[in-house]
């Protein structure tokens, strides 16, 4: 089914229609939500309970004022100049839609816009952040985009005055991720069928989330660590063999001098002493439970 472009007259006729899909800030929360957060959702599209209303949080009221000059920097850019703020809701196959801050007329390219605190960027080690990764591969997915240009603006807080810190702006091109689409999606047609979220308990839930994300920075952290012991070793070959030991004042490094270790031969005892019972000298202890992770993101 193609691409429907919807247009409302004002917000409240937006968010009603929005209930009839699963849009990009949905489909993030349920990738990360408990079966409460499954059923708390399915009411609110139901109309039996509201959902929370943040609009007149201070960090929101700011994002709206910002986005339509945020977006005209971007449009400015270079690459970006067919970008077009944009307020209409997306919708594919009846049931998923997204509303980008940006749009070519062709979607071919999407845009997405953040407002962030200065000390809660500095803060992250990902950005996007896996909940925005996936509201930009949700707008891929339901666009038919081949890539978003995700932008940001950090901004001052103090004694309850938000100040835009336009100096530290920034953007960065994501590109369509058919992995992750396909994963959001089965997400999305198990919530529209009824399904929960697996029976997962909501305190396994949480941490579910919190261990995803961290899985999904070892690609990133990876060549990191590759590089730590490749320094290690070198350092090792600079003692040349002797103790040696460096302090910079926040960084200090000692290496020990090559030794030899001894340990006991348990199989050769046994293979030169076949009289002996090894089942006669076997002890029993208690492990700990063994947690195996398989991560397929």
């Amino acid at each position: 089914m193609a691409v429907e472009k919807l247009s409302y007259d004002t917000k409240e006729e937006w968010l009603e229609a929005r209930k009839g899909y699963v849009t990009a800030t949905e489909v993030a929360k349920l990738a990360r939500g408990s079966s409460k957060v499954w059923d708390e959702l399915r009411d609110q599209k139901a109309g039996l309970i509201d959902a929370p209303d943040i609009s007149h949080l201070p960090a929101v009221i700011h994002g709206n004022e910002r986005e339509i000059d945020i977006a005209e920097w971007v449009a400015s850019l270079d690459g970006a100049e067919r970008l077009q703020h944009n307020r209409a809701l997306y919708a594919r196959d009846g049931k998923y839609a997204a509303t980008p801050d940006m749009v070519t007329a062709d979607l071919t390219v999407v845009g997405e816009i953040k407002t962030i605190s200065e000390k809660r960027l500095a803060s992250l080690t990902q950005w996007p952040t896996p909940a925005y990764y996936d509201q930009i591969q949700w707008q891929l997915f339901v666009t038919g985009a081949e890539m978003c240009i995700f932008a940001w603006e950090p901004y001052l807080s103090e004694n309850g005055e938000i100040t835009p810190w336009v100096p530290d702006r920034g953007n960065k091109l994501v590109m369509r991720d058919e992995k992750r689409i396909s994963e959001l999606k089965d997400i999305a047609d198990r919530f529209l069928s009824g399904e929960n979220s697996q029976d997962i308990p909501d305190n396994v839930q949480v941490l579910f989330s919190e261990l995803r994300d961290i899985l999904k920075r070892e690609e990133e952290i990876k060549p990191l660590l590759d590089r730590k012991a490749e320094i290690e070793n070198e350092l090792r070959e600079l003692a040349n063999g002797e103790h040696a030991a460096w302090d910079s004042g926040d960084l200090r490094v000692s290496i020990s001098a090559p030794g030899v270790s001894k340990r006991f031969d348990k199989k050769k005892l046994f293979a030169d002493n076949p009289d002996i019972n090894e089942s006669d000298y076997v002890t029993e202890s208690k492990t700990k439970a063994r947690v195996r992770v398989t991560f397929n993101g």
